[in-house]
């Protein structure tokens, strides 16, 4: 994942032996030595996998990252946030970082936004069975989750008869919230790309597609939706293989 700071340097959050890592580069694409480490930025979270999935910059030039950590079966949402010299902010969650579960098997947060009061979503899949399903959660400023959203700051959705995921997730300008994804169908047995809009409190906009959801089918065979922009116009555009 990578998004650029106030002053045009760039952030690229990715993996190094399953730690997460942090690279910042100057405008004109050197790496920056005042960052982290030369440059770079190594973090454990405390699991034996520590995955940044995605990254977003704040207005003080903070760097968030969402994923999930943990270890083999077992993993769970996980959110840090830097200081925009590349260290864990102290002051967000549990020593900088903060790490969430859901289900009972495992989950992974892949995708992550931040709305215009602060508060951060992250968007990925939960697992309690065989199946996978929808999850997202919502976290205040200082790394603390949500109450709002939903009663406990998690919201699952289930939608096909088998695995279910989120890949991405976009905040429309009235705060609804777009997720892409997809989901095994009864009706093709395939996979199919599924997009569903939640109102700002958790709940599926029924205004939407179906309930909330749409789901495509374009070819026989796997349909996935891996990333998502909302257009000035307000139209949504998913992309992704097929």
């Amino acid at each position: 994942s990578v998004a650029f700071q106030n002053d045009g340097k760039i952030i690229v959050a990715g993996n190094n032996n399953n730690d997460i890592v942090l690279v910042r580069y100057n405008i004109d694409g050197k790496i920056d030595n005042t960052f982290g480490n030369n440059g770079i930025e190594v973090t454990n979270l405390g699991g034996s996998t520590d995955i940044g999935a995605s990254l977003v910059i704040l207005p003080d030039n903070k760097i968030i990252v969402g994923g999930y950590s943990g270890n083999y079966p077992k993993y769970y949402f996980a959110l840090a946030r830097f200081n925009p010299y590349g260290k864990l902010d102290s002051s967000f969650g549990e020593n900088g970082k903060t790490i969430t579960s859901i289900g009972t098997i495992s989950d992974a947060g892949r995708s992550i936004a931040l709305q215009s009061d602060g508060k951060i979503i992250v968007a990925g899949y939960s697992n309690s069975s065989s199946n996978s399903i929808f999850a997202l959660i919502r976290y205040n400023d200082d790394g603390s989750l949500d109450s709002s959203f939903d009663s406990d700051g998690k919201v699952t959705t289930t939608i096909g008869i088998a695995n279910s995921i989120i890949r991405t997730i976009a905040i429309q300008s009235d705060e609804k919230i777009i997720v892409s994804g997809y989901s095994y169908s009864k009706s093709s047995f395939d996979y199919e790309v599924v997009v569903a809009r939640y109102n700002k409190n958790g709940s599926l906009d029924n205004s939407f597609g179906n309930g909330g959801i749409i789901t495509t089918d374009n070819l026989n065979g796997n349909d996935y939706g891996e990333s998502i922009l909302i257009q000035k116009d307000k139209k949504i555009l998913v992309a992704g293989y097929s």
